[in-house]
């Protein structure tokens, strides 16, 4: 019995020792090392912009990513680079996830790319220069690589003009582009030969580089797949600096998973359908989501949220608070008492008249309750009355009183546009809200029919809505 019971303590020690074992080896870390520099003892200095992405990078992965481990390494000379960066390998265990970020100068001999530090001096053969900076893939790359993380991703943007005062015939314009290999990802400001832009001429001094103001943004949400994400920034750079004009379209290797994101649980790439909607749906409440809901219905008018965005194009703050209220919208359903006592079924009499601004063709919150208690009533008669409706019939009217640039008023041809352009809205409301479209009809008389003749213009500035059994 007791060998037994040693032998059970055993077994159990033994389980839990692997199982600790394994938590440990899954528990892999996300690591970074942010170098920016911009004070250099003998190049051009770079007027802080490497400095300020460096603290964008830090405040990015250790505040709203989380990493594990993150050291900045500001204005640093190439000596206490190799100290720190030797730490910093030796911290990496088999499988982490590994950053690197440098800004500030670099040159390339056309097979290798070379980081620049602090005290790099600005003149001297090419062996020199070598010597006395840092190579990129042979160096940096290889060493991270050599404690088999899980993935590296190196983010340059070092792309500049050759720094040196002596321009060296033999050095090429910006850097080249270095493979890493499997498991490796770089991302550069700019592509082989190119220079990156600290910023675009009219802007004012104190930002983050182009690239890094497009790229951190989308890197503060760990599961967009990172391939999609750096094919953004590279669209918006290119975009940028067509405006100066200037060539930067920065470049991509990758030997990454095409679905690799920081977080390892990667969201499905959206189309540019659902991209529009999740942006209007993130600025709901503001005038800036109304615009995007434009947008929708003008790019996607048959499109899954088309009707949500009509309905809310309709409502505050997209729709206009009336000019006047009283002549807000009114709604009369008129059921009368039959000879029993009973109320007798009539399939008629539902009707709204939803009034406009002037010159307008948005709902106001007004109309909106109107449109939703006619639309409700509509639903609660065919089913509690058996009223079943044939069509709802939709007419837009105009005053015919908005004056042209010239001093005219509008044509007969435009104020009938406009009508319709009312009933439209309306006839999109109601479906939006459950009518059956193909029970609207929609007519537009422009100010052809006018609710007052030589009175108040706000009453001919109207869509009546009658219901047809």
């Amino acid at each position: 019995m007791q060998h037994s019971s040693v032998l059970r303590a055993v077994c159990v020690a033994a389980i839990l020792l692997v199982a600790t074992s394994l938590q440990t080896m899954s528990a892999q870390a996300r690591r970074a090392l942010i170098i920016g520099i911009g004070e250099y003892q003998h190049l051009t200095s770079l007027e802080g912009v490497p400095q300020r992405d460096a603290a964008g990078f830090a405040g990015l992965f250790q505040d709203q990513l989380m990493f594990d481990d993150v050291e900045v390494l500001p204005d640093i000379t190439k000596t206490e680079f190799e100290s720190e960066f030797a730490d910093f390998i030796d911290r990496i265990e088999e499988g982490d996830t590994v950053v690197f970020f440098f800004s500030g100068h670099g040159w390339s001999d056309g097979a290798e790319d070379y980081l620049a530090f602090k005290d790099t001096p600005d003149t001297g053969t090419e062996t020199s220069r070598k010597l006395r900076t840092v190579p990129l893939g042979g160096t940096v790359v290889e060493l991270l690589k050599s404690r088999k993380p899980g993935a590296v991703v190196a983010f340059i943007d070092a792309c500049r003009n050759n720094p040196f005062v002596d321009h060296t015939k033999s050095l090429t314009k910006g850097l080249g582009l270095v493979k890493g290999g499997k498991g490796v990802m770089i991302a550069y400001a700019a592509g082989r030969g190119q220079t990156a832009l600290a910023k675009l001429p009219e802007e004012a001094e104190g930002g983050y580089s182009l690239f890094t103001r497009h790229l951190l943004p989308r890197l503060a949400n760990p599961r967009r797949q990172m391939v999609f994400l750096l094919d953004e920034v590279k669209q918006q750079v290119s975009s940028d600096v067509e405006t100066v004009p200037h060539l930067q379209d920065p470049a991509i290797y990758n030997e990454l998973p095409v679905k690799w994101c920081f977080s390892g649980d990667c969201q499905p790439e959206l189309n540019d359908e659902l991209k529009l909607w999740l942006s209007a749906n993130e600025k709901a409440g503001t005038p800036e989501a109304c615009t995007l809901y434009k947008d929708y219905m003008r790019g996607f008018p048959t499109g899954a949220y088309a009707n949500a965005a009509r309905l809310y194009s309709a409502l505050p703050p997209c729709a206009e608070k009336p000019s006047n209220r009283t002549f807000a919208s009114s709604f009369q359903p008129e059921p009368k008492p039959g000879t029993s006592g009973k109320v007798k079924k009539l399939c008629e009499s539902i009707t709204a008249t939803i009034y406009f601004n002037h010159d307008s063709t948005n709902l106001n919150m007004e109309s909106a309750d109107t449109l939703n208690t006619l639309t409700n009533t509509v639903q609660q008669w065919q089913t509690q009355h058996e009223c079943k409706i044939a069509n709802l019939i939709v007419e837009g009217h105009d005053d015919g009183t908005f004056i042209t640039e010239e001093g005219s008023l509008i044509s007969p041809e435009m104020s009938l546009r406009v009508s319709e352009r009312r009933a439209q809205s309306v006839a999109d409301f109601l479906s939006a809200g459950g009518v059956n479209a193909d029970s609207i009809v929609i007519n537009a008389f422009g100010s052809t029919r006018p609710a007052v003749e030589n009175g108040n213009a706000a009453f001919n500035r109207r869509v009546e809505v009658t219901a047809i059994y």
